[in-house]
């Protein structure tokens, strides 16, 4: 009984969590490199536009919202507004395309063979991403997920090599923990984002 009424107290603000990450990483940013260790750090700083209910259901994430036309070919994706990256630039649509148009095909083989099913990536706004297809598909949605498409900072990447961008060593994303400090074969550690846009989260300062 006294164990169950500790489950469901309301989380406390504060404290250091350590967990073990083994083997040791590669990298920590989570567009690069494809192995769990990656992703286990990774996806507590970067984000997707939707993330995943148990059930596979899609739930907002960066976009708070989507429409999809009747023919199943247009994807508009409403993006949250007072998002952003860890250095301080707004978060817009204009990294959204940049990540699906550049940086993820050439990074993520899957995000790639999806994009060859996308006649054109658009944004019209600030807030607003517009992803039209050549033919319906089915499982479009679920390519938007963290652990296939983090979204990544156009300012940071473009026109670079993504593969040896000295921000693959400090990532910025959006997420509810900034990259700190990598002591090689000892520990990783990423502190709260006290700018993330969820309010009053993380409960956790490391």
């Amino acid at each position: 009984l006294a164990a169950g009424q500790s489950w469901a107290q309301e989380p406390v603000r504060g404290g250091t969590l350590n967990m073990i990450v083994q083997p040791e990483p590669p990298t920590v940013m989570i567009g690069i490199g494809r192995v769990s260790p990656v992703y286990f750090v990774g996806s507590k700083m970067f984000e997707g536009l939707i993330t995943l209910a148990p059930d596979m259901t899609p739930l907002p994430m960066l976009a708070e919202s989507w429409d999809i036309s009747e023919d199943g070919r247009v994807y508009t994706f409403h993006l949250r507004h007072g998002v952003k990256w860890h250095d301080g630039q707004p978060f817009t649509s204009a990294d959204v395309a940049f990540s699906f148009s550049q940086f993820l095909p050439e990074a993520v083989s899957r995000v790639r063979t999806v994009m060859q099913k996308v006649e054109s990536i658009e944004a019209p706004d600030d807030h607003t991403v517009v992803f039209t297809l050549k033919e319906p598909y089915a499982a479009f949605m679920m390519v938007f997920e963290v652990s296939d498409s983090p979204i990544v900072a156009r300012h940071i990447y473009e026109g670079t090599n993504i593969f040896e961008n000295p921000a693959n060593e400090k990532p910025v994303g959006t997420g509810p923990f900034v990259f700190s400090k990598w002591e090689r074969g000892q520990y990783i550690h990423l502190v709260r984002n006290d700018a993330y846009w969820k309010e009053n989260r993380p409960y956790l300062d490391e």
